[in-house]
């Protein structure tokens, strides 16, 4: 088609209100290099006069380069189809092609859940897509060396909910300089253009990442999650613990806390890990002996992190699962407790949000017995009265032997709790027995103290210790009665039997203790169990239903009697 013959049919159905058709005439035209002057001025007037206040208020908004005026963009924007974008160069006075905000929509998620992006650029963020399409979770950090071009994609009203999470940067030093002096900023760690590109911002991150490895480089302000390791005489698994934990890429989010007590065992091993240099790690050693509950106490209270993860120095953490737990801690920071996934113990967890209350209460309620993977809001934590509970509850066997469980529940009536089914911790083998055994070989019998019993059981889960704890469990459902809605005696006294039955069972097959009297042990529970159900103002339907509870568990226990 002529060029006379390609104005005339873009004013036609410009004048059919036929746009898109109109506008692709028109730039064909201008690239051919025909009457420019005129072609452009009729674009501008018939496509842009109209956009222009938008196109100024939204760079007004969101631009990278604040320090550039909107009259010094390189590139404007002509409104072609929806959502896309003919693209004019004014400083080469030509068309570059379209820019194409669905484009951008189509793209894949990124496969990461909370590492932060970085790019290098001349200008052409149409290179870039995934990385845009990325910013709905993840920050993206932008060296563009071409400033006035690629800052005038901010123009684009679409493009603003991209731009609210780009930081630009004029060259790598400026990059570089700016987590230098920001450290705690988080560093990103995926990196998105050519394999040059790439290599040098992996560099940047060594370096980076290296400083901050250092007590001049280390930054507590922004401390996302601390992992707590409480330890007791086991140096040995700490030190295996800390190691394998220091091969994290993370730095500025994240702590490893080593709140060490105890002075008989495996003290070499602790002060291997005391001589650690990496700035992540901090050692305390309380120099006595403390008993598991302050242990715990402290370990939160010891903390830098927003949320603390308490796990045994008997686990290891799974450290490809922080990923999915830093992000999903920064998403939600009101949740006070979580319950993470573990391999053994918790692997029955699906991810689950609960509000707190009775709603949070039914599962975090005698469902807590395993410390590792519980993950702690440490402010919240440390406002509990931990004095005044230990007074209240000084005699009664549920909280000396799950003091923990106690705290955990007292937290569902503060705050939104969650169950989370990504497997977080890989519980190793108890070595309590052994423990107890090196304890008696140096004559530390106080120590040793409820390490065994008969069969090789601890003596807090004997049957004698189990029917205790639920008469414990008891009293504190009338403890905390008036905290929760009309059914939270109901459940918890059903949670009760549940839980007491299966401790049983686990005595009775798991070490076959006392077979010969399961049935009238049984037989003393269901006699707890009725007089557990008279103590509260239930409806005859409830304490049928109770009851019927009771015998199904009792019933269906596969008891070779």
């Amino acid at each position: 088609m002529r060029e006379d013959e390609l104005l005339e049919y873009g004013i036609q159905q410009f004048e059919k209100e036929i746009y898109e058709e109109a506008l692709e005439a028109f730039v064909l035209l201008h690239m051919r290099g025909y009457n420019q002057e005129e072609i452009l001025k009729n674009i501008y007037s018939c496509y842009m006069e109209g956009n222009e206040g938008q196109f100024r208020e939204t760079y007004g908004r969101c631009s990278i380069f604040k320090e550039i005026p909107y009259e010094e963009c390189l590139l404007d924007f002509v409104p072609y189809k929806e959502g896309e974008y003919f693209i004019y160069d004014k400083l080469k006075r030509g068309f570059l092609g379209t820019f194409s905000l669905p484009e951008i929509e189509r793209e894949k998620e990124l496969n990461r859940e909370f590492d932060d992006i970085a790019v290098e650029l001349d200008w052409d963020w149409r290179l870039f897509k995934p990385a845009l399409k990325w910013t709905g979770k993840h920050k993206l950090y932008a060296i563009c060396h071409d400033k006035r071009r690629s800052v005038s994609f901010c123009k684009i009203p679409e493009m603003e909910k991209y731009f609210q999470k780009v930081f630009a940067f004029g060259d790598r030093e400026e990059y570089r300089q700016y987590f230098h002096t920001n450290t705690s900023v988080f560093l990103p760690r995926f990196f998105w253009g050519n394999q040059d590109d790439k290599l040098a911002l992996a560099h940047i991150w060594e370096e980076e990442h290296a400083y901050r490895l250092t007590p001049q480089g280390r930054n507590t302000e922004n401390v996302v999650l601390s992992i707590g390791i409480p330890t007791h005489d086991r140096g040995n698994l700490a030190l295996e613990k800390v190691v394998n934990l220091l091969t994290m890429c993370y730095d500025a989010e994240i702590e490893i806390l080593v709140s060490k007590n105890g002075m008989a065992l495996y003290q070499e091993e602790y002060r291997k890990i005391a001589a650690i240099s990496d700035a992540r790690l901090r050692y305390v050693d309380h120099n006595k002996e403390l008993t598991a509950d302050i242990s715990w106490i402290k370990t939160v209270e010891l903390s830098k992190g927003r949320f603390t993860l308490l796990v045994s120095d008997e686990d290891s953490v799974i450290i490809e699962a922080l990923d999915h737990y830093l992000s999903m801690l920064l998403e939600n920071p009101e949740l006070i407790f979580v319950r993470a996934k573990t391999a053994l113990q918790y692997s029955f967890i699906t991810t689950k949000e609960m509000k707190k209350g009775i709603d949070a209460f039914s599962q975090v309620f005698l469902q807590n017995n395993y410390l590792s993977g519980a993950i702690l809001r440490r402010e919240a934590f440390m406002r509990l009265p931990f004095e005044k509970i230990k007074e209240e509850a000084k005699s009664n066997a549920y909280y000396i032997s799950y003091t923990h469980e106690w705290w955990f529940c007292f937290l569902s009536f503060e705050g939104d709790c969650r169950l989370d089914g990504e497997c977080l911790v890989a519980e190793g083998d108890s070595v309590r027995e052994k423990q107890g055994e090196q304890y008696k070989k140096r004559g530390e019998d106080a120590l040793s103290a409820g390490y065994d019993s008969d069969g090789g059981l601890q003596s807090y889960a004997t049957y004698e210790s189990r029917l205790e704890q639920f008469k414990g469990y008891i009293e504190f459902i009338h403890y905390i009665e008036g905290k929760g809605g009309e059914n939270l005696a109901q459940k918890g006294v059903a949670l009760a039997i549940k839980k007491t039955i299966s401790l049983i069972k686990l005595a009775y097959f798991g070490f076959h203790y006392k077979t010969d009297e399961i049935m009238e042990v049984l037989d003393k529970f269901s006699r707890l169990c009725i007089s557990a159900v008279e103590e509260f103002a239930f409806t005859a339907e409830e304490k049928e239903s109770l009851l019927r509870i009771l015998l199904h568990q009792i019933q269906n226990g596969g008891w070779e009697i």
